[in-house]
């Protein structure tokens, strides 16, 4: 489960998932503070899905991060590889 791709998935799927997260969050501010957008109560229905997307994807990120530092912990500590054996590998 330590594996590049595994951790390439997960950070894929938690960008994604946090970039819904922020924008709805953000349609939601601006519709009630700014005014630049419907007012929350005007599209019932729309208000309704995109504060139900804002909270699922925010609940969802908090699994997908625990797993991708669990997929990383074991390189995240680690320092650079060194010039002599990054030399050696190649020759």
């Amino acid at each position: 489960m330590h594996d590049e791709w595994v951790a390439s998935v997960l950070g894929i799927t938690l960008g994604v998932a946090f970039t819904v997260c922020f924008l709805t969050g953000l349609v939601d501010y601006l519709a009630s503070t700014a005014h630049l957008v419907p007012p929350p109560g005007a599209p019932v229905n729309l208000y309704r899905v995109t504060e139900g997307v804002h909270v699922v994807t925010g609940i969802a990120t908090i699994p997908l991060l625990l797993g991708k530092l669990w997929t990383v912990w074991p390189k995240l500590f680690a320092g650079p590889p060194s010039a002599m054996s990054l030399r050696r590998s190649s020759a």
